[in-house]
């Protein structure tokens, strides 16, 4: 029973710590793409092809987020 309530506190607090990290990605990513005049940012990841060069933005976010 204790162990569940402990679950969930987890669980609570990991989320509002998710939500306020992605908060703030996603306002230094808006402002660079903004900066940069680019019109859309997609992970690597999930990306399968693209025929124009890529602009890698990982450096700046990670600096602007510390």
């Amino acid at each position: 029973r204790d162990t569940s309530v402990y679950q969930r506190a987890v669980a609570v607090a990991q989320k509002n710590k998710m939500s306020k990290f992605l908060g703030q990605l996603k306002h230094v990513v808006g402002g660079i793409a903004e900066k940069d005049h680019l019109d859309l940012v997609l992970p690597s990841n999930t990306v399968l092809y693209s025929s124009k060069s890529n602009t890698d933005i990982t450096s700046q976010v990670v600096g602007e987020l510390k």
